[in-house]
């Protein structure tokens, strides 16, 4: 999918705001 740690922590945050909106 992704070799880029950027994207990987950009995607891990979003689905941490994502699932405490929950």
């Amino acid at each position: 999918m992704t070799s880029s740690p950027a994207k990987a922590s950009f995607i891990i945050c979003f689905w941490f705001l994502f699932t405490s909106s929950s």
